[in-house]
């Protein structure tokens, strides 16, 4: 079981003002290690939610509820159908029944979801998807419908002979685009991001790896005119999970988040410690984990 509560500490000018325990969150699992209930509570207004989920005997979701209060029944409930291990349906319901709806998966011969679609009166498929040979997805058509109308949103992915992402592209016929390259240094492990909204260049990120392909520093600049950038270092432990976070800003401004982690991988304490011009203040997040064998 895991039990999660936030705390917040602000310290200004000297006063520390400690705020929480104020949320909590606790998980039960099952002998598979799937969650078969969550629990969200908020002490500030004695509100809770309940998220109850089934299974079938193979690890497949076959049932997520969730209740404000166990009292009055579910207020929103999903039910998974399957078919030779492949989801093909979900079904949505709500205690009024009024946004009641279900997606359908297609899939093609090679067990890949070729499209995703809606049920209830709509003329288009939520989704279609195109693969290359090595089975990237290349081509993706969504569909977003809304009173009076719909949008249709186009995206395109373009991969290298070493079947590196080096160009995405999305076009909606609102007229809005977006197009995102990536470029890449063979003479150093690193990448560099570049990002345009309808043909204007928004920002730039590049990013440094480790031998281990995790990311030690990135850096990004905004090219909006206000001539902003973020540089954002990490620090790993020997299982690669991320122990110190430090993220600073033009003006000054540091973010430095430590994490710190049980022998199974999960966190037990997270700290966020923000130090500016206009001052400082400390958010400390403890999650108590036991378990059961």
């Amino acid at each position: 079981m895991h039990v999660t509560r936030w705390g917040e500490n602000v310290d200004e000018v000297g006063d520390t003002k400690v705020w929480g325990p104020y949320f909590a969150e606790s998980r039960t699992y099952n002998m598979d290690g799937n969650i078969t209930m969550a629990k969200y509570g908020d002490d500030r207004n004695k509100g809770a939610v309940y998220s109850v989920h089934t299974y079938k005997y193979n690890g497949g979701l076959l049932a997520k509820s969730e209740v404000k209060d166990k009292r009055h029944g579910f207020d929103y409930k999903t039910l998974y159908k399957y078919s030779n291990d492949r989801l093909t349906e979900e079904l949505w319901y709500t205690k009024d029944a009024r946004n009641d709806s279900k997606i359908q998966y297609i899939y093609d011969g090679d067990r890949l979801l070729r499209a995703e679609q809606f049920v209830g009166g709509k003329k288009y498929p939520s989704r279609v998807d195109l693969y290359d040979e090595r089975q990237n997805i290349v081509e993706r058509m969504f569909v977003t419908e809304f009173e009076g109308g719909m949008i249709f949103t186009y995206f395109r992915s373009v991969y290298d002979r070493k079947n590196r992402l080096i160009e995405e592209t999305s076009h909606r016929t609102n007229g809005e685009n977006k197009r995102t390259v990536y470029r890449y240094d063979d003479s150093k492990p690193g990448m560099k991001m570049l990002q345009y909204e309808n043909g204007h260049l928004q920002r730039t990120t590049e990013y440094l790896y480790d031998r281990y392909g995790n990311v030690v520093k990135e850096h990004t600049r905004y090219d909006d005119g206000n001539s902003r950038h973020t540089t954002t270092k990490y620090v790993y432990d020997l299982q690669g999970n991320i122990l110190k976070k430090t993220e600073l800003y033009k003006g000054g401004t540091t973010t430095t988040t430590y994490l710190d982690f049980d022998r199974y991988g999960n966190y037990r304490r997270a700290v966020w410690d923000m130090k500016g011009a206009s001052g400082s203040s400390k958010i400390t997040m403890d999650q108590e984990i036991t378990y059961f064998r």
